[in-house]
């Protein structure tokens, strides 16, 4: 078995420092002296302080830091150990060295002698060797190889994990099937590191800290991450379902942005600071020559007050050489004219080390490190080009040196390593109130009316930390909602394919042909006896008196049956569960209490043409007396549109897990409830009960992840966004609207309602009872085989005409825009910095 430890063994390093004292008596000069002869006192200081720190014994000095750290262990299988490796001094280092006891006997007497890693030509030679040694030698053998012992085998004897008893091998086994198994040591998780014994022989695996997790195996080769050890131990993670991702990224992947500056910066900036950008812009006004920070701030961290003398007499002032800078030049404070300096305030009597340092918010200053100073219209231009243009950082450095060079023939613009730097400090001092602004003053917190999409504006997928998601549920039973058969008017499939051909659409097509030569003969009679014996005799009586072989069906009923002989839902159909006023409408038109064409019912027939437009076509275009089988159909369909509901969920059946996800951006909308086990993802269900459904196809990045899903209001105001894991589905919005939203809204318009109709029907059908799921306008052109009643524009109803449907893919050509360089960020980073986008977005459009 290959090592790839290389430390040196106490052996070595005994020899290394006898080595230097033979060359000092030699008078070969040590370059650790002074090398002058004029100075002795000095060489003789120097090599007292030399020769009494070769007097630190290594093997203490090693005893004692495992003891300290705790980095040694006994693993598993007896006579194994594992310990941490240390350098020539004894100090530890972030290696690890495996130890093995291995028993050598004669015929009288046994014993046992420890194996090292560091050493794998010694530890391999002792490893072949027979257990048996011949009579009189065992004793001079063991105390021949205990002499060559390296620090590692010295202090593990004197450690309290090491077992001095006599051992072999172990035996325990029936002797079948021992090289499928394998034995798992986790002996740290933060840093992780496992022990992995394969084939009798063990393996250090070590998790690498990256931005994602990499394995490595200590023991087979440097660094190597496929060999058996690695992949055992990632095959027992994922059948003790350990995440490796999430177990070793718990800490934030966003790196500290630090700054002298500390006051919040408010935003929009208060009149007092726009006074002040005036002063410096049109009244000729030039920075102060001594930036020195006010006394009258709050006392330090251990409540000292801070000193109110003149920091300039005092000479509290901050040695590093002072640049400002402004958007096309900079203010040197090597500028002999006019140099600026710096100034600090210790506390009265420095009675701690505290010190207030120059923030510069009142002179429109952003300190940076007490070196470099940014001017305000630099950093708050470049917000405003980002937003506007998604310029990058380094295109917006490059256009102000190239302005400068171009007016004043120097290079003196702020530098990209300090724009970066400065940027990311300023921006996460704004003083922006997320939850507010992510919130509509008409809305509120919990819209009525949703529109939603994704777009392709991706992080890297190397860097997505994988999310946990508990599989535990609070109930021993899945929640279950509603099935394909129960909410179709129609339940079987050759039913609704020969009704689309009677009314002359053609499979997956929403263009009606009325040239469309019908069904034939044998094909109505096969059509009437299907439609029987599934008990609609309501429409076996109207295809019985209006359909003729040869021909499409007559209107009205040919474009009415053609809508609810589709796959979809009658509840989508017809989106009037939960109305109880429409319903009672219809029932009473059924019952013949109501004639909606009448005038004295104008205002029932409106509200039906605002709710149910296709039962308000149908029964207008009848002429006469209303046929007792259209009444008897009317309560068909009210009663297949209510048959997906009747069971509601309580909160004991979500699963309550972790409060907010670090991939998603609602400030707004906090999480209300956990995420439910439906029993449509138990059976592993796809929403795909036909191959008749609409369906949304999805392209991936190969390198970026599929984008993000945006949450807007019918007022253009943006609620958050979920970053993907994975390619767009109804799931995501889904599971936004399930988790934060009290209750589910009167209209969501999503690109792929219809299939997100389905999706909530199999698992919450009672919570979106009451919900109108639209398609918006510029996507239903390709919705051939969807119903119309998911088409928003066939409502004649005022609030739903007035909706700009359009506002996901208005608001994504601006979100495209920073594609370029957002894409290249750290999650958090990406997150930060698209919530900033929507904030500043949002703020213009109150």
């Amino acid at each position: 078995m290959a090592h790839s430890f290389k430390s040196k063994t106490y052996k070595q390093t005994v020899s290394s420092k006898q080595a230097v004292k033979q060359r000092s008596r030699k008078g070969v000069e040590n370059p650790a002296l002074p090398s002058s002869s004029d100075n002795v006192a000095n060489q003789m200081k120097n090599l007292y302080i030399s020769q009494s720190s070769k007097r630190v014994d290594p093997q203490k000095l090693y005893h004692s830091r495992l003891i300290s750290s705790k980095r040694f262990f006994a693993l598993t299988k007896h006579g194994f150990y594992a310990l941490a490796d240390c350098d020539e001094s004894g100090a530890l280092t972030g290696n690890y060295c495996l130890l093995q006891s291995k028993l050598f006997c004669d015929s009288k007497q046994s014993a046992n002698l420890l194996l090292c890693s560091c050493d794998m030509e010694i530890r391999n030679s002792l490893a072949a060797l027979s257990d048996f040694v011949d009579d009189d030698t065992l004793v001079d053998f063991v105390k021949k190889e205990e002499d060559k012992y390296c620090i590692h085998r010295r202090v593990l004897k004197e450690l309290p994990c090491f077992d001095g008893t006599e051992h072999g091998d172990d035996d325990d086994s029936d002797g079948e099937g021992d090289s499928d198994e394998y034995v798992v040591d986790q002996l740290s998780v933060d840093p992780l590191l496992v022990a992995v014994l394969v084939d009798n022989e063990y393996g250090l695996v070590q998790g690498a800290p990256r931005l994602k997790l990499k394995l490595k195996c200590l023991t087979c080769a440097h660094g190597v991450s496929r060999c058996d050890h690695v992949t055992y131990y990632r095959n027992w993670a994922k059948r003790n379902n350990i995440l490796l991702d999430s177990e070793l990224h718990n800490g934030p992947h966003l790196s500290e942005f630090t700054c002298v500056s500390y006051k919040r910066i408010p935003y929009p900036l208060t009149d007092t600071l726009k006074e002040r950008y005036h002063e410096f812009e049109y009244s000729r006004m030039d920075f102060p020559l001594h930036l020195i920070p006010t006394a009258a701030a709050p006392p330090c961290c251990h409540g000292n007050k801070w000193d109110n003398r003149c920091p300039v007499q005092n000479k509290w002032v901050r040695p590093a050489s002072t640049k400002i800078y402004k958007l096309h030049s900079t203010l040197d404070s090597d500028d002999t004219i006019n140099p600026r300096t710096v100034f600090y305030r210790p506390t009265v009597e420095r009675k701690c080390l505290c010190t207030l340092e120059y923030d510069g918010q009142e002179d429109l200053l952003f300190n940076l490190d007490a070196k470099n100073l940014v001017y305000y219209d630099v950093l708050f231009r470049y917000l405003y080009d980002m937003v506007d243009t998604g310029t990058p950082l380094s295109s917006f450095s490059h256009a102000c040196r190239d302005t400068n060079n171009e007016l004043s023939g120097k290079d003196d613009s702020i530098p990209l390593h300090i724009l970066r730097r400065a940027w990311n400090a300023f921006a996460r001092l704004l003083d922006i109130d997320y939850t507010n602004l992510f919130k509509c003053d008409s809305c509120g917190s919990q819209p009525d009316v949703v529109i939603c999409d994704a777009t392709s504006v991706g992080v890297q997928k190397n860097l997505l930390t994988a999310i946990a998601r508990d599989s535990t549920s609070t109930t021993e039973e899945p929640i279950k909602g509603s099935k394909h058969k129960d909410r179709v008017f129609f339940k079987v499939a050759s039913t609704r394919k020969l009704l689309l051909n009677l009314c002359g659409f053609k499979d997956r097509s929403r263009k009606r042909n009325r040239k469309a030569p019908g069904l034939k003969a044998a094909q109505l009679r096969q059509l009437q006896r299907q439609l029987v014996s599934e008990e609609q005799h309501a429409v076996a009586a109207i295809i019985g008196n209006h359909a003729r072989p040869g021909r499409i069906l007559e209107e009205p009923y040919g474009s009415f049956f053609g809508e609810l002989a589709r796959n979809s839902p009658a509840c989508g159909t017809f989106q009037i569960a939960g109305e109880e006023s429409i319903e009672d409408i219809i029932r009473k038109v059924a019952r013949g209490e109501m004639d909606i064409r009448q005038a004295s019912s104008a205002g029932c027939l409106t509200q039906l043409q605002n709710h149910a437009p296709l039962i308000a076509t149908l029964l207008t275009s009848l002429k006469g007396v209303i046929p007792q089988y259209v009444r008897d159909l009317l309560l068909q369909i009210v009663d297949c549109i209510n048959a997906p509901f009747g069971t509601v969920n309580n909160d004991q059946h979500y699963v309550l897990g972790r409060d907010e996800s670090p991939l998603t951006f609602f400030p707004g909308l906090p999480v209300q409830r956990g995420h439910g086990v439906y029993e449509a993802d138990r059976t592993n269900s796809r929403d795909r009960e036909t191959g008749e459904s609409c369906r949304k196809e999805s392209w991936g990045h190969h390198t970026l992840s599929p984008g993000i899903f945006t949450v807007y209001c019918s007022h253009g105001i943006c609620h958050g966004f979920t970053i993907l894991e994975s390619n767009e589905s109804p799931r995501h919005p889904f599971e936004i609207f399930v988790s934060r939203f009290k209750e589910a809204p009167a209209v969501i318009i999503y690109d792929n309602s219809c299939k997100l109709h389905q999706y909530a029907l199999n698992r919450e059908p009672d919570y979106f009872k009451r919900t109108k799921f639209f398609v918006d306008r510029f996507h239903w052109r390709g919705h051939v085989a969807c119903s119309e009643g998911y088409n928003l524009s066939s409502y004649k109803n005022k609030k739903f005409s007035e909706i700009n449907s359009q506002i996901n893919e208005q608001e994504n050509a601006g979100i495209q825009r920073l594609k370029g360089h957002l894409s290249y960020m750290l999650p958090d980073n990406f997150r930060f910095h698209l919530g900033l986008y929507f904030a500043v977005k949002n703020l213009r459009k109150r």
